[in-house]
Formats: C-alpha cells, structure tokens, sequence
C-alpha cells in the first residue's frame, strides 16, 4: 500500500486515499466478525481498532520488541501519504547535456532522499548523512540494496534509536563487520 500512495501522489488523489483506508476498515471489520462470530461488536473493535495519532479505527496491534518492551503496531494509513506535486524540468534541459549535470545530479538527489516508499527513519538517516554513505562516502541512492548499521552494538548496550543508526551500501555494511572492522565514519 506504501508504494501504491508513493506512485499516485503526485496526482489529486487525497479522495481515493481516504476511500482506500475506508475500504480497508470495512474488509478488515468484516473478517474480524468471521474471526469471531460469537464475540460482540464492542469486544472486536477494542480488540482490532485502536485511537492513533487522532485517526480512529486504526488497525493495530499489541507486540513485544526484542528487549521486552510493548510496542504498537499499526497498518499503514494510505490518507497519510502528502500529495507532492511533480517538479517540472526547467527549460530544455537535457540529461544528455555535460553543462548540465551539476543541475541533474541536484535535481535526482532531491528525488530520492524525498522517496517515499523508504521506511521514514530511513529518508532522516540519509538526509543526516547528506545522502553519502559513511564507508565508502559515495552516493547512498546509486542502486545499490542498503543496510542500517548499528554504530554501537545492540549487544554491547546500544539501541534502535535513530542517533545510534547509520544508512549505508550492503557490501559496504559487510566490509565495516569483515576482518578488519573497519570503524564508520563521525557525521
């Protein structure tokens, strides 16, 4: 559903968002009465639906991470995806033009650290690392698969939290836990 909103919201979609998360709530609601046909209706929505973020009738649930804490889960709302509009390109500008690639390489690194159908704490890491990988310090978004890199281990006390991750190439991930170890760059 992620990608789905990412691909039509450079269209005037916001209605048909709102209609798929309706639809969906409605799909949901219904296998949740086959689920448990003898449970009354009050039982299911507490049970499924949850108040998030002022949204009700958020599909959610209950988890546990890997230290023991609860965590909520929630399905992705398609309403949520902003409406960007599509950036025209200036003039005649050609990507086959040499003059010209200063202004292309600035018009695709807005592109990709904007993309939407990467997890959000993925689009902060790449915009806290200017877009460069912190191994290599080539460009994060040049097709390579990428890796979030732990600068201090989970199992040495580190955490998830977004100042203790780094966004970088797989093979480059893989270097940095190699035989050299390799230490990652300071931002």
């Amino acid at each position: 559903m992620r990608n789905w909103a990412a691909y039509y919201q450079h269209a005037v979609s916001k209605r048909a968002f709102d209609y798929v998360d309706h639809r969906l709530v409605q799909i949901l609601w219904r296998w949740a009465k086959r689920r448990h046909p003898t449970k009354g209706r009050h039982w299911i929505k507490d049970r499924y639906f949850q108040t998030v973020g002022g949204h009700r009738w958020v599909f959610a649930a209950t988890t546990q991470d890997r230290r023991g804490r609860r965590r909520l889960l929630t399905l992705f709302q398609v309403a949520d995806t902003p409406i960007v509009r599509h950036v025209k390109v200036k003039g005649a500008a050609s990507p086959d033009d040499p003059s010209l690639r200063s202004y292309w390489t600035a018009r695709h690194r807005r592109r990709r650290l904007c993309d939407r159908t990467r997890p959000p704490s993925h689009r902060v890491m790449a915009n806290r690392q200017a877009g460069r990988c912190l191994v290599c310090r080539t460009d994060l978004f040049n097709g390579e698969p990428l890796d979030v890199h732990h600068r201090r281990r989970v199992a040495d006390g580190g955490t998830n939290a977004l100042n203790n991750l780094v966004l970088c190439h797989e093979a480059c991930h893989y270097n940095a836990h190699g035989a050299s170890k390799r230490p990652l760059q300071r931002l």
